[in-house]
């Protein structure tokens, strides 16, 4: 997985996707992503507050 695949990946984790609808939409199996999300939790809640704070 290119390291664009997994910033595209955190990204649709951010905006609400689940690891079910990325496995279908990029085509890798659900027990990848889920490690992905898991070993990135800390960037997608970073993320997720970021955004939140930049909306007011």
């Amino acid at each position: 997985m290119s390291n664009e695949t997994r910033k595209q990946i955190i990204k649709s984790v951010v905006y609400g996707y689940t690891a079910t609808e990325i496995a279908e939409i990029y085509g890798f199996d659900i027990d990848i992503i889920s490690k992905l999300i898991a070993d990135n939790e800390d960037e997608i809640e970073r993320t997720k507050k970021y955004i939140k704070e930049m909306r007011g």
